[in-house]
């Protein structure tokens, strides 16, 4: 298990969408995150790795879901079974992280806390402040996602720009992404306007 020891994202691939997960391996054994069903460092079993080789089971709600493939070089791909349907998925291990600068803020959102990094100009305030989304699927406050390669940092680098030109920024991870991961719910608009409103108030 040495070799495959560490945390490793990636997806599974079902029809009509893709499903982001995490797999972290231990020594002795694995957890799996699957952010978007609120599903956070669930335990593995009957994990086996004779390498290449790799092999897992998740049990839940009765059900036992199989992972079934091989590592070649730094990625792992193969196939995940569920009620006999066969889905392929692949895992890579994450690239390092470029620091990321700012104040972390949080607020009381319906399902526990929800965080956002704020990102402000040198000097005294008040500033104008720019609101930054990060779009659809599991793109994280950072402008990454791990359905992609590598890290961009698009959206951090635009709110550090905008800091030197005396704007500031809130920028914050979706439900059931980054830090926010275990917020994995569906928001109707109103809840979506006042946690806006509260993120505001706190810059």
């Amino acid at each position: 298990m040495v070799k495959i020891e560490g945390d490793w994202q990636g997806a599974i691939n079902v029809p009509g969408q893709t499903l982001p997960v995490k797999v972290t391996f231990m020594e002795q054994t694995a957890t799996i995150s699957i952010p978007v069903q609120g599903i956070t460092n669930y335990p593995l079993t009957n994990v086996r790795f004779d390498d290449p080789f790799l092999y897992f089971e998740m049990n839940i709600q009765n059900q036992k879901l199989i992972f079934d493939g091989s590592l070649q070089e730094e990625m792992i791909d193969g196939t995940f079974t569920q009620q006999g349907q066969v889905y392929p998925f692949e895992l890579k291990r994450p690239g390092v992280r470029e620091e990321v600068t700012g104040t972390k803020a949080e607020i009381s959102v319906q399902g526990g806390t929800m965080s956002a990094l704020i990102v402000k100009p040198e000097g005294e305030g008040p500033f104008p402040v720019m609101l930054i989304l990060s779009g659809s699927g599991p793109t994280d406050k950072n402008g990454n996602s791990p359905l992609l390669e590598g890290d961009n940092n698009s959206l951090q680098m635009i709110a550090e720009n905008l800091a030197t030109k005396g704007i500031a920024t809130i920028r914050y991870d979706k439900r059931g992404v980054g830090d926010n991961a275990a917020l994995a719910m569906q928001l109707r608009g109103s809840v979506t306007q006042s946690r806006k409103k509260s993120f505001l108030q706190l810059v």
